[in-house]
């Protein structure tokens, strides 16, 4: 793949644009807040804003309809296994989601949309079956050589990984050059003044 998005479905819901191989920062060096689009047409009672996807799709949203807003991430995704609610979140996210993914097909028409984030294999699978019929949109015209969404592979293991990679893509990439802050009282090794170092 070279030009992708990837959704991450956390306690917001936020995706990241791969264009020609390269993750592609904002201006304030932050990738995408998806979660705060706005999906329907009603308005919460107490703002007055129109509903976002973070309202019906995200983690949090799930925590909300569960009743657990005191549960770690983990304890969250294991009671997600045996709850007979999660139907019911996953029917309520599922078209505020299509219509998320249509907005970015549209907007970006890349490869592909790869899908993942802080859930476990068996709710990604009930959420990506019940997405579907995609919306139309751009991108199902001409030859594809890649379906119009993948969930994340191996997803347990996902944000580690990601995260493992972070610094490594900060400290090799000469476009997204960002300097990572080590104090000085912990004292630094030679490897670490070449990668970490600004001076």
């Amino acid at each position: 793949l070279h030009n992708f998005i990837f959704i991450h479905l956390g306690l917001r819901v936020e995706s990241a644009v791969v264009y020609d191989r390269q993750i592609l920062l904002g201006q304030n060096g932050l990738t995408g807040a998806l979660g705060d689009i706005f999906v329907t047409p009603e308005t919460d009672e107490k703002t007055a804003e129109l509903g976002r996807l973070n309202d019906f799709a995200s983690m949090a949203s799930l925590r909300t309809m569960l009743n657990l807003n005191g549960v770690t991430q983990e304890e969250l995704i294991a009671h997600c296994a045996v709850s007979k609610q999660l139907d019911l979140w996953v029917e309520q996210a599922s078209e505020p989601l299509r219509i998320a993914i249509h907005t970015l097909e549209s907007l970006l028409n890349t490869q592909t949309i790869i899908m993942g984030g802080d859930v476990n294999e068996i709710l990604l699978e009930k959420l990506i079956k019940q997405l579907r019929p995609f919306i139309p949109s751009i991108s199902q015209y001409g030859d594809r050589e890649v379906v119009r969404l993948i969930k994340t592979p191996d997803v347990a293991n996902i944000t580690i990984k990601g995260l493992a990679v972070l610094p490594l893509h900060a400290a090799l990439s000469r476009k997204n050059m960002q300097t990572l802050h080590i104090p000085l009282e912990l004292g630094y090794t030679e490897l670490q003044q070449l990668v970490f170092l600004s001076e």
